[in-house]
């Protein structure tokens, strides 16, 4: 082989082997934070109360998140970091606390300052969290 050849080469390796560092470290940002699963349902003794919200607030991060209680009285939620959370329940049709009447909920549960509901997200395992509105 030539010189020539063999200097070519040796660059087209060089550069092969600096990408492949390169890519490699491409995804070596900070760990993604560990998030857990909550779900459960709600109700008022025996009656399955659905079609409403049950949200929960993390006072360090001020975070809050909310999900929709369906007919069955079910809900689901993904993706929440670790922590612990305020609970409260409040009616479908609107975010707000007193606008919409609704007798299936007490007003003390629709805020996490007064509801005294509390749940621990503490690691990426489902938590059940079944809430009873009695």
């Amino acid at each position: 082989m030539s010189p020539q050849l063999i200097s070519r080469n040796g660059r087209v390796i060089a550069s092969a082997m600096l990408m492949l560092i390169a890519f490699s470290f491409a995804g070596c940002g900070p760990a993604p934070e560990p998030v857990g699963v909550l779900s459960g349902s709600v109700t008022s003794g025996d009656e399955l109360i659905g079609d409403c919200k049950v949200a929960i607030y993390n006072a360090v991060s001020k975070r809050s998140i909310a999900a929709t209680v369906d007919s069955s009285g079910s809900y689901r939620m993904q993706d929440i970091p670790l922590g612990e959370y305020e609970v409260w329940v409040y009616p479908k049709a609107t975010d707000s606390v007193e606008e919409i009447p609704d007798p299936r909920i007490p007003m003390k549960y629709r805020s996490g300052k007064t509801s005294g509901l509390e749940v621990s997200i503490s690691s990426t395992d489902e938590v059940v969290y079944n809430i009873d509105l009695k």
